[in-house]
């Protein structure tokens, strides 16, 4: 026989067990939603932790975790996952700086090179300095066909 939890009592409201249900039941909802939303009404009516994982076939642990999630923040904290990041991003002044600017590159589809120019301004003068680099590294004999694009549209 199961043994009763050490856990506080799980208390709904009339509005958050008809959410609740509404999930439990609902087709649309991503799964790991629509099984916590089971596991928090199973807990809320007080059935042994045994039989919640039998009802909705999921690892104790995930139960738990559904479970504390939900007694310290709320029912509907249970629903969803914690942002988690696990260390701070760190961007250095220099790549600050390199992605304010634009950059004017080509790539060459024969050989995989990339011939790129980083420019603080992108104006027809610096695309003319890429485009006398690209004349300058291919024999005259080569035909180059270069394709555009907006790269404000990537913004």
């Amino acid at each position: 026989m199961a043994r009763k939890t050490q856990r506080a009592p799980l208390t709904l409201t009339t509005d958050q067990r008809n959410k609740f249900e509404q999930i439990s039941k609902s087709r649309t909802a991503p799964l790991l939603e629509v099984q916590r939303a089971k596991i928090i009404l199973h807990y809320a009516d007080g059935l042994p932790i045994s039989q919640i994982q039998e009802q909705v076939k999921v690892s104790r642990p995930s139960i738990y975790k559904c479970i504390d999630k939900a007694l310290a923040a709320g029912p509907d904290a249970g629903l969803k996952d914690h942002y988690h990041r696990p260390f701070d991003p760190t961007i250095t002044v220099e790549a600050k700086a390199w992605v304010v600017r634009g950059i004017l590159a080509a790539l060459d589809l024969h050989d995989g090179r990339i011939i790129a120019q980083v420019h603080d301004r992108h104006r027809s003068c610096e695309f003319i300095e890429l485009l006398k680099e690209l004349d300058d590294r291919y024999p005259p004999e080569c035909t180059i066909r270069v394709v555009l694009d907006n790269h404000s549209a990537h913004i």
